[in-house]
């Protein structure tokens, strides 16, 4: 029996150096999982926020663009509606005044010639026929320009759209595949942890 006993003594000797060695090489994975979970953690909250910033900007965005879109829309409207006029013959007193005024007064230059002969035109100060064909003349044009300016700005809108729907694809799917690391490397550590105590635990059994 004490022959026994001296041998188990011998053999947890033995044994110890490697528990010790066991111990401090689980100690430092429990650090470096550790570690990683809080950078994890930290990229992930940077994910989530930077999807909330790009909403953000993207709304702020969509709004300005369709607030320039439904102006163009406006604008083209009037311009259609006073040139079926003037090709019909309509004096000024038929025009949308109001509505001209406005387009003419926001996308032509005031020193611009054709600004003061549709203005006067459309204050009855000055009619005929070379006026009104002057006048058609320039908002024929003036429509021809916004409609391009229209479609540009439509086709930025759409792209727009597409891009955000991409990037927020790539921010989710970046956020899941953060959340799974973090989940697996959670329950990694959590297993880690439990080694660690039955190791120490058999460490201080031997000594």
């Amino acid at each position: 029996q004490r022959e026994s006993l001296s041998a188990e003594l011998s053999a947890a000797e033995k044994r110890l150096p490697s528990l010790l060695s066991e111990t401090e090489a689980l100690e430092a994975s429990a650090v470096s999982l550790e570690a990683e979970l809080k950078k994890d953690s930290k990229d992930r909250k940077e994910a989530t926020e930077g999807a909330e910033e790009v909403r953000e900007l993207r709304e702020k965005t969509s709004q300005e663009s369709r607030g320039r879109l439904q102006a163009l829309s406006k604008n083209l409207q009037a311009l259609d509606s006073a040139i079926g006029l003037l090709r019909q013959g309509a004096s000024f007193l038929q025009m949308p005044t109001l509505e001209l005024e406005e387009v003419v007064e926001t996308h032509l230059k005031p020193e611009d010639a054709r600004t003061q002969e549709v203005l006067s035109f459309l204050e009855g100060s000055s009619e005929g026929s070379p006026m009104t064909s002057l006048v058609l003349g320039t908002l024929e044009s003036l429509k021809d320009q916004l409609q391009q300016d229209y479609d540009e700005a439509k086709a930025a809108q759409n792209l727009a759209t597409r891009n955000f729907a991409a990037l927020m694809r790539s921010k989710t799917g970046e956020g899941r595949s953060l959340q799974e690391q973090l989940g697996k490397k959670s329950q990694r550590l959590g297993d880690l942890k439990l080694r660690l105590v039955e190791t120490r635990k058999d460490a201080a059994e031997v000594k």
